[in-house]
């Protein structure tokens, strides 16, 4: 009603002193058109400034950090250190360890011979020790390693020289380990020419290499668009050890930029892909908090209290 009234008004005009005619039918027509023609017109111009604000809040808030609902689990306590960081936009938690406070553990199999599977499980089974665990070095079809696994000074699995397809064998590949002058991550070439491998109590292979002498591996390509979540592990010092989680999805070359450029690892490893997650017993936190591809764990790495 309240559009109707002033439309009757417009369009049958206003009787004015010394004018009595009243208009025409082809003028109220044009009266009606242009009536019309300018309501369109103002509703045009006010939905293309509706639609250019929105087009700026979209653009900028696509430059913001992702997860910012999402609360870092950042503590500390008994030689590890949880902390996040964005490159690139994607978030990554970074656990630290301290091998002078806490012990690294590989973990395959359970007091019966089964694999763990799972680090929930293994986290049930090894105890309240366990500070830390995530999986380790790529492992194969038949569900064992895909290369050495060395747990509690025992090699349970061979080192693997071979060639073959997928990341496992994108040389060079390597080793990380744990022995008597503390960790470290050697071409796996390297390691099979040590002389002396006695002091070496924890050890896991998987490829590719990430970081080789401070520098990020060249073969890894900037514009790469194989994107997973991803986990590996890299060697500061002896003593220095770092786990890194992606939670978005990442190429090889940034996840190992974050390795190089932001930890300043000296050498760093991959672990996996779509299956990697980090438990954080301490806050009951999984990172991500859901795998994106459900496979049965295999070699798993854990963290575990210095007694």
């Amino acid at each position: 009603m309240a559009l109707y009234i002033p439309l009757l008004l417009f369009v049958g005009g206003k009787i004015k002193p010394g004018n009595p005619t009243l208009p025409t039918h082809k003028e109220k027509l044009r009266r009606l058109v242009v009536w019309f023609g300018r309501i369109e017109l103002g509703f045009f111009l006010n939905l293309s400034v509706m639609l250019l604000l929105a087009c700026r809040s979209s653009s900028s808030s696509g430059d913001a950090p992702r997860h910012l609902d999402t609360k870092c689990p950042a503590y500390a306590a008994q030689g590890i250190e949880v902390s996040c960081l964005t490159f690139k936009q994607a978030r990554y938690v970074i656990l630290h360890v301290d091998l002078n406070a806490a012990l690294i553990k590989m973990l395959w199999r359970n007091s019966s011979g089964a694999p763990y599977g799972s680090l929930d499980a293994a986290y049930r089974q090894v105890g309240g020790d366990l500070l830390a665990i995530t999986n380790a070095g790529i492992f194969s079809d038949k569900q064992t390693p895909e290369g050495l696994h060395i747990e509690g000074g025992v090699t349970l699995n061979p080192l693997n020289l071979n060639n073959g397809d997928g990341n496992f064998y994108w040389k060079p590949n390597g080793v990380f380990y744990v022995g008597d002058d503390g960790a470290g991550i050697m071409e796996s070439e390297k390691f099979d020419s040590l002389t002396e491998r006695g002091g070496i109590r924890e050890a896991t292979q998987s490829g590719p290499l990430l970081v080789i002498d401070g520098k990020v591996n060249p073969s890894l390509k900037p514009d790469s668009r194989s994107l997973f979540v991803r986990n590996g592990i890299g060697v500061k010092s002896a003593d220095d050890v770092y786990i890194l989680v992606s939670e978005d999805e990442v190429n090889l070359h940034d996840f190992a930029s974050v390795f190089a450029h932001q930890l300043h690892c000296r050498n760093a490893l991959y672990f996996d892909g779509c299956v990697s997650q980090l438990y954080l017993p301490g806050r009951n936190s999984y990172i991500p908090g859901r795998r994106r591809c459900e496979k049965e764990l295999v070699g798993l790495l854990g963290i575990v209290k210095r007694k």
